[in-house]
């Protein structure tokens, strides 16, 4: 055999050799790394929710958030998200130059209007749990994305706190000089819920900008029972708010009480929807 041939079998037997160790090299080395790697997350499978501030930064984290739909502006919320509802009541009320922006998400396809309708859909929520609507902003804003095969995606949803901005803070303040407020105040027990407690941190930091207002407090009923007896009511109502408010740290002499009775509804009484508005407490500031 030629010494050529010789030369070319051993270079291609030391190919070979190489090839092999270099590919149990890379089983040494590499051959853990796809146990590693963790799986993608599905699009319409629950992922992990922040609350930033204005910067980016992240306040509050949550396992698991919020999902959205392909077919209507609801929102679906995790188990595990629910304490973000007392995260950002307790925020804003210590922080009273800030407010919330919620930013629903929405595809080419859809249109602002449905994003909107998501970013509103948790406005109402937190509404409903007792913090100023006007502290609240919806907006929508258009992302490419497309929906997971089971018609969600998890992406959908942003929140941040921010700063108010002074003409903002202009139309908050008008609507904590003229409050109306909703509440079971006829309770052997009172209890504030969480819109008076809210109330009372922005009704605080307002006076204190503005030492020289007072409040009047007035309770309003509905007409069930005897004019005489509606009063008393009221009145009770009434001085069970100025009450709270006191504890609070507002100052004694800056509020007032008084009582309508059942003189000045807002709505029919011959309803029961009418008589639970007229049930109500207005705080005036003047």
């Amino acid at each position: 055999m030629s010494k050529f041939f010789k030369a070319l079998l051993w270079f291609i037997l030391l190919a070979i050799i190489a090839l092999i160790a270099h590919y149990y090299r890379g089983q040494h080395y590499c051959g853990k790394c796809n146990d590693e790697v963790k799986p993608k997350t599905v699009m319409g499978e629950w992922k992990e929710f922040s609350i930033a501030d204005a910067n980016g930064k992240s306040l509050f984290k949550f396992p698991q958030g919020f999902l959205i739909n392909n077919t209507d502006g609801n929102v679906q919320i995790a188990d595990a998200m629910g304490g973000f509802k007392d995260s950002i009541f307790n925020y804003l009320n210590a922080h009273q130059e800030k407010e919330l922006l919620i930013t629903g998400k929405y595809n080419r396809q859809e249109g602002e209007p449905i994003g909107l309708k998501r970013a509103g859909f948790l406005k109402d929520l937190l509404v409903k749990f007792g913090i100023n609507r006007d502290r609240i902003i919806p907006k929508g804003r258009q992302v490419d994305f497309s929906f997971a095969d089971n018609g969600k995606y998890n992406d959908g949803i942003g929140m941040a706190f921010r700063q108010i901005p002074a003409e903002r803070m202009k139309i908050i303040e008008e609507g904590i000089t003229n409050r109306t407020l909703y509440a079971d105040f006829g309770n052997a027990e009172f209890k504030p819920d969480y819109t008076l407690q809210a109330y009372a941190f922005e009704l605080k930091n307002y006076l204190s900008k503005h030492p020289d207002k007072t409040v009047m407090v007035t309770g309003h009923t509905d007409n069930v029972g005897k004019p005489k007896s509606n009063y008393n009511l009221g009145l009770k109502r009434a001085k069970n708010v100025v009450d709270y408010l006191v504890s609070q740290g507002i100052k004694a002499e800056a509020v007032k009480h008084s009582s309508k009775g059942q003189e000045e509804p807002i709505a029919d009484n011959e309803t029961e929807e009418g008589r639970a508005k007229n049930r109500r407490i207005t705080v005036v500031v003047e």
